[in-house]
């Protein structure tokens, strides 16, 4: 098999089911010409590279800090409060965190900033650019990532204490496959507001603007159907939410 195909999802179902059919052929060899020990010796045929990495992920699942989320980011007059809850790893042991930004999803640009134990980090000098963020979870030489993306195109120094995007997932009882996407946002007043939907090939499937009246826990909904009024197809979304002063996009899935 070609290196490119050998992903984390193969390696440990490789060994585990070369093991289990090895155990089956010895069950099922009456003359028993050949050990259970003879027919894992085939194991050493497979590339080192292969058991190798069965076996660390096999330590990631055991010993990697639990999967945690992110909070709303928040900016005042310089600087972005980027922040996290904590986690933990199995064993209780130290957890220490990294921050790495990039300005490209794929993080081939990235900057890492050590944080220690804290769950927050304050980003100052803020770029008028995408940009990229993600903690890092470390405990036990193995870690954990959660990541988020938002996006500067202007100066924000005179809209002090705002909540970039705080989404909130109310689904319609009993169903949660025809639920709806609440995006709530504060926003200076007589400020335009528009969510933007599209699909993976980024086609709009959807928009709406509304005007601020610059109270907080405004809201836009998105209920799931395009601008026909049609409903949408399963699948991933991009939802971007625009403002005067910059906008943020999230990614939801959508599943019927």
């Amino acid at each position: 098999m070609a290196d490119s195909l050998m992903t984390d999802e193969y390696y440990i179902p490789l060994v585990s089911q070369l093991e289990s059919l090895l155990e089956d052929a010895v069950m099922a060899d009456d003359n028993k010409k050949y050990t259970l020990d003879d027919f894992r010796s085939e194991l050493n045929d497979i590339p080192e590279k292969v058991a190798g990495r069965a076996e660390y992920m096999r330590n990631v699942i055991e010993e990697a800090p639990h999967p945690f989320t992110l909070l709303p980011a928040r900016w005042d007059d310089e600087n972005i409060l980027l922040s996290w809850n904590s986690t933990a790893t199995p064993d209780g042991s130290p957890i220490t965190y990294t921050v790495e930004m990039a300005s490209h999803y794929n993080f081939a640009d990235l900057v890492s900033y050590e944080v220690g134990t804290d769950t927050s980090f304050i980003l100052t000098d803020i770029p008028e650019m995408p940009l990229y963020w993600r903690p890092i979870a470390w405990g036990n030489d193995y870690y954990i990532r959660s990541m988020q993306h938002f996006e500067m195109i202007a100066d924000t120094s005179e809209i002090p204490n705002l909540v970039v995007i705080d989404p909130d997932l109310f689904t319609a009882y009993p169903n949660p496959s025809s639920g709806a996407v609440r995006f709530r946002f504060d926003s200076e007043e007589g400020s335009d507001a528009t969510l933007r939907i599209t699909n993976v090939l980024g086609q709009l499937v959807y928009r709406t603007t509304v005007i601020s009246n610059g109270t907080a826990g405004q809201s836009i909904v998105w209920t799931g159907r395009d601008q026909h009024d049609k409903p949408v197809a399963s699948g991933m979304y991009f939802c971007t939410l625009e403002r005067d002063y910059g906008r943020q996009t999230l990614r939801i899935v959508v599943i019927k």
